[in-house]
C-alpha cells in the first residue's frame, strides 16, 4: 500500500489522528463539528491534489521515500478504520450505508499501489466525507447518531400498587417522556422508573443513567396540598402537576450528565429553572403543574419553619422557601399582566417582582444556548 508516495506527505499522520480523534467524538458525543468536518475533507482533497501533481513531475518516487511515508500510511489507516468502527455502531440506514462506503473507501486506499490509484481512492474517501457533512449540516439534528429514549416503567409493590396503577393509567409521565424524546436529541438512553425508595425522594443516577421518582414522593405531595375540601380527582391532578416537576427536574439533572452541559452556580437551581422554564411553555395542565408545585413548596416551607422538617443547611438544594420564590419570580416575570395577582403581601414581594422579567429573560435564554444544540428542529 502507498508504496509510490513521497515522505514529504508525512503530514498525512497527523491529520488523519485529527480526522479519527474529531470524527469519533463528533459520533459518540454528538458535538457540533460540521465546519471541522468540512476542513478535513479539504485536506483529503489537497493530499490528492499534491500527490497527482508529485507523480506528474517526478514519474516514480525513490524506495526510500516510499518506505517512509508507507510505514507512516499505514498508522495512519489504522486510525481511520477506528473512526470507520465507530460510525458503523452509531445505526441507522443512513448512516449504515456511510459506514459501508467508508469502509469500502479505507479497503480501496489499503489495496492501491500507484500514486493515480492512490489520489482516486483518495477521491472517493473525500466524496465520501462530503456526504458526511451533508448529513451533519443539512439533516436535523447535525448529529450522526440516532436520539435516545426514554424507556419508563412502573414498579408495583403492595403498599403503593394502586398508587402505581393510577400513575400509569393516567398517562401523563409517559406523554412526558415521549415528549423529551422527540424534543432532544440524547445520545443514550436514559430509563426512569418508578418505585419505592423508602424516604420521599426522587434521583438520577449516572452511572446507571437512571431516574428513580419514589411513591413516597408523590404520597407527601399529596398529603401536604391537599385538604378535607380537596376531592380525589383534584388529589390526583395536584400529585400528577408535582410528580411532572420532579421528573422534570431530575430530566435536568440527566440532560447536564449525558450532553456535557456547562453549568456554573448551584446545578439543583439551575434545573428547577428548566423545569419551570418547559413548563411555562405548555398548556394548562402545564400551567396547573407550576402552581401545585409551589403550593408543594410552600407547605415544605411551612412545616420547616414549625420544625417539622429538619432545615438542611448543608444540603446542595436551596431552602423550600428559597425555591418556592424563585419559582414564582420566573412565573411572574414570564408574563407580569397574566401573572400579576403573583404579587402581594401573601404572595411575590413587590421587590423580588421587579426583577423577576429581566431574570426569566436571562434564565430561558441560557437554557435556550444550552439546548439549542440538541433539540430536533
Amino acid at each position: 500500500m502507498l508504496s509510490s508516495i513521497n515522505s514529504r506527505y508525512h503530514f498525512l499522520v497527523p491529520m488523519v489522528i485529527m480526522l479519527a480523534m474529531i470524527l469519533h467524538s463528533y459520533v459518540a458525543f454528538g458535538q457540533d463539528d460540521c465546519a471541522e468536518i468540512d476542513a478535513l475533507a479539504q485536506e483529503w482533497d489537497l493530499i490528492a491534489t499534491e500527490l497527482d501533481s508529485q507523480s506528474r513531475r517526478n514519474g516514480q518516487l525513490s524506495p526510500k521515500e516510499a518506505d517512509r511515508l508507507g510505514e507512516a500510511a499505514a498508522q495512519a489507516m489504522e486510525l481511520t478504520w477506528l473512526f470507520s468502527d465507530a460510525l458503523s455502531d452509531v445505526g441507522g440506514p443512513s448512516v449504515a450505508k456511510l459506514s459501508r462506503r467508508l469502509d469500502d473507501d479505507l479497503a480501496f486506499l489499503d489495496e492501491v499501489e500507484s500514486i493515480d490509484n492512490i489520489v482516486e481512492a483518495i477521491d472517493a474517501l473525500t466524496l465520501t466525507l462530503d456526504d458526511i457533512l451533508d448529513v451533519c449540516t443539512d439533516e436535523s439534528p447535525r448529529r450522526l447518531a440516532e436520539s435516545g429514549a426514554l424507556p419508563l416503567t412502573f414498579e408495583m409493590p403492595a403498599d403503593y400498587r394502586e398508587l402505581a396503577r393510577a400513575l400509569k393509567n393516567a398517562g401523563t409521565f409517559q406523554e412526558l417522556t415521549e415528549w423529551v424524546s422527540d424534543e432532544f436529541i440524547l445520545p443514550t438512553d436514559i430509563a426512569i422508573n418508578f418505585a419505592a425508595c423508602g424516604t420521599p425522594n426522587a434521583f438520577y443516577d449516572g452511572q446507571n443513567l437512571q431516574i428513580t421518582m419514589c411513591y413516597e414522593l408523590l404520597m407527601e405531595a399529596a398529603t401536604l396540598i391537599a385538604t378535607p375540601a380537596t376531592t380525589e380527582e383534584e388529589t390526583g391532578a395536584l400529585v400528577l402537576g408535582v410528580g411532572t416537576f420532579f421528573l422534570l427536574h431530575e430530566i435536568g439533572h440527566a440532560l447536564v450528565h449525558v450532553l456535557e452541559l456547562p453549568i456554573t452556580g448551584r446545578e439543583e437551581d439551575a434545573v428547577d429553572n428548566l423545569a419551570t422554564l418547559i413548563l411555562l411553555t405548555g398548556g394548562d395542565e402545564d400551567e396547573a403543574a407550576i402552581f401545585a408545585t409551589l403550593d408543594n413548596f410552600a407547605a415544605l416551607a411551612q412545616h420547616t419553619e414549625q420544625g417539622q422538617i429538619e432545615l438542611p443547611f448543608w444540603d446542595e438544594h436551596s431552602l423550600n422557601s428559597q425555591r418556592l420564590y424563585d419559582i414564582a419570580c420566573l412565573v411572574y416575570g414570564s408574563d407580569p399582566q397574566r401573572y400579576k395577582h403573583m404579587v402581594g403581601e401573601e404572595g411575590l414581594p413587590e421587590e423580588r417582582a421587579q426583577g423577576c422579567v429581566a431574570q426569566w429573560q436571562q434564565k430561558d435564554q441560557a437554557w435556550g444556548v444550552l439546548l439549542e444544540p440538541y433539540l430536533v428542529d
